[in-house]
């Protein structure tokens, strides 16, 4: 009986740290994250669809957890508002980039092919100065952006932004970090409206599409519609180093920025957001 118990025993010690093991890798999810520290953990989504359907009032950094998934950073509540089933974001007076409005991050699946569509409009007092960063972008690889990174082809990124003329024109563009932006920041792509000027209290139907290249192909691709116009579709070199090629990071932004004073407003501001989605094409 005790030599039978024995070799029990030794089964047991034997076979346990293989039990452990297999249950280590089913508690495994390639699309969560670790735990926020006293809930749960953190959803990382491939395809998401968030409509706002939320009580009026303060959208709480718990909540846009909740909408967006595995938010790492950047969450302002005191930026951030429902209203009448909307996404309010406000954009501070005398204030630029994340001090004056809002720079969320947020993991999402890797992939190599993503779109992002949303539905966007700037409060009827809102003041263009010279522009900004607005909406959910894409990032891949270092996230160049800021005036760092994307020429060393180690990451990039796509953006939503608007600008104002000398005539006093607003008007969206494409922004990109890519290997081969000619400076320190990135590129910008198309104009929409191509002639005339956004206008203030008015939706826009927007949908920005990335690709990845592969090595150091120029076979990836930036793609703006808008309003059903599309507003650019270029063939891009996002990366050379096919380590750092997939996106798997977005920012929903909204600031004022460039750096430099007329970037500024006197006056606070907002823009409004609604319906945004995205979706992982290819992983």
């Amino acid at each position: 009986m005790k030599k039978n118990s024995l070799r029990a025993a030794l089964g047991v010690l034997f076979i346990s740290p293989v039990l452990m093991f297999n249950s280590c890798k089913e508690d495994l999810n390639p699309v969560m994250s670790t735990a926020d520290g006293s809930t749960k953990a953190r959803a990382v989504y491939a395809t998401r669809s968030i409509s706002f359907d939320r009580t009026t009032g303060t959208y709480l950094t718990a909540d846009a957890v909740t909408d967006f998934g595995n938010m790492t950073t950047g969450w302002n509540e005191s930026r951030a508002y429902i209203t009448t089933n909307q996404c309010q974001i406000k954009l501070l007076k005398n204030a630029l980039s994340a001090s004056g409005g809002m720079i969320a991050k947020y993991d999402i699946a890797d992939g190599s092919e993503y779109s992002t569509s949303f539905k966007v409009k700037f409060h009827t007092t809102f003041e263009w100065c010279t522009g900004g960063k607005l909406g959910p972008g894409f990032f891949m690889g270092d996230m160049a952006a800021g005036g760092s990174g994307g020429q060393d082809g180690n990451g990039g990124s796509a953006r939503l932004v608007w600008h104002k003329d000398a005539s006093g024109n607003a008007y969206f563009q494409a922004y990109a970090y890519h290997k081969d932006q000619p400076g320190v920041y990135g590129s910008s792509y198309g104009r929409f409206p191509a002639t005339g000027s956004l206008s203030t209290n008015t939706w826009y139907d927007v949908t920005l599409y990335v690709k990845s290249n592969t090595g150091s192909n120029t076979n990836g691709w930036l793609r703006l519609t808008i309003n059903g116009t599309q507003v650019v579709n270029q063939a891009m070199r996002w990366t050379t180093n096919d380590a750092k090629r997939l996106v798997d990071r977005m920012e929903f932004a909204t600031f004022r920025g460039g750096a430099t004073a007329d970037y500024m407003s006197s006056t606070d501001s907002y823009i409004y957001f609604n319906d945004l989605s995205w979706t992982r094409i290819t992983p």
